[in-house]
């Protein structure tokens, strides 16, 4: 039998503690990443990664995949082409523009999505939102920016264009998941990641399987961490929030690879560092405080 996680049941508090969750879970994508494009290609990555987590993800939820609203699976599909697009923007920046630089635009997503929700609605982003975005984003800019933005760079279009996409994949999620059954969404999302990114990898030549043990063991961690609950939850936690409010939690990201960088790759958490993790946090419990 699936395991039954209901939308409904979640409030505020439970859905942005999954939310948290989530993004805590994908942030950890970067460092396995990193170890298995030593010796894999991006697309090739990205095709195995998410083939691996949709084939988890229907042996577990078969019997809610058999019952899924086409309106859920077009959404669905709708979502995973966006991700897919989001992730493949973020690695032809990394591969043509500084990794710091690239990591700050991205997670800049979430100044989009008040701007996209504005368009929509079309009602200005109140004060509130807008100190709380001007916050978290000085946090983020302390957290991954070490040189400055100064001198922009071709690569650095890819990662406003994956700031963008990802705000707009936000955005997306609130409108969809609120209509249709939430999980089944973040399952058809995982599938339609990997259908998009086999399609990319079999026109350069692809996929091609991790060569040794250790790329198969970050394939699995990407696989069912950082995809099987990272993305695929996303939609359950988000119809308990404000599309708002998910756009800053997206700012925790940077703060916890910052950490499994400190605990796993020696890498240093300075003052500098402190003080974004602060701010970071002072951002997203800015709404909870400013009535």
């Amino acid at each position: 039998m699936s395991p039954d996680i209901s939308p409904s049941r979640l409030g505020r508090s439970a859905a942005e503690v999954l939310l948290a969750c989530v993004i805590i879970a994908r942030s950890g994508s970067f460092l396995l990443s990193k170890i298995a494009l030593r010796s894999m290609q991006p697309l090739d990555l990205l095709s195995v990664r998410f083939i691996a987590a949709f084939a988890f993800l229907c042996l577990l939820f078969a019997r809610r995949l058999a019952k899924a609203q086409s309106g859920a699976v077009l959404r669905g599909l709708l979502l995973g082409f966006v991700f897919c697009a989001t992730m493949a923007c973020e690695l032809m920046g990394l591969r043509t523009s500084d990794s710091s630089r690239i990591a700050f635009l991205e997670n800049s997503a979430f100044v989009f999505v008040p701007i996209y929700q504005a368009v929509l609605t079309r009602r200005l982003p109140s004060l509130r939102s807008t100190v709380s975005v001007g916050v978290t984003l000085a946090g983020i800019a302390c957290l991954t920016l070490k040189n400055g933005l100064t001198g922009f760079a071709a690569g650095d279009l890819f990662g406003v264009a994956s700031a963008m996409l990802y705000a707009a994949a936000i955005v997306i999620t609130d409108r969809s998941a609120r209509g249709y059954d939430a999980l089944t969404i973040g399952i058809v999302q995982v599938g339609g990641m990997a259908l998009f990114s086999t399609l990319g990898a079999l026109a350069c030549g692809g996929p091609k399987l991790p060569p040794t043990m250790t790329e198969w063991l970050c394939v699995a961690g990407l696989a069912l961490v950082c995809t099987g609950f990272g993305f695929t939850l996303q939609p359950v936690a988000q119809s308990g929030t404000t599309a708002e409010r998910a756009g800053l939690f997206c700012a925790l990201a940077p703060v916890s690879a910052g950490i499994l960088a400190l605990v796993f790759l020696g890498e240093t958490f300075t003052a500098r560092s402190l003080i974004g993790a602060a701010l970071v946090m002072t951002g997203i419990l800015i709404p909870h405080f400013w009535r």
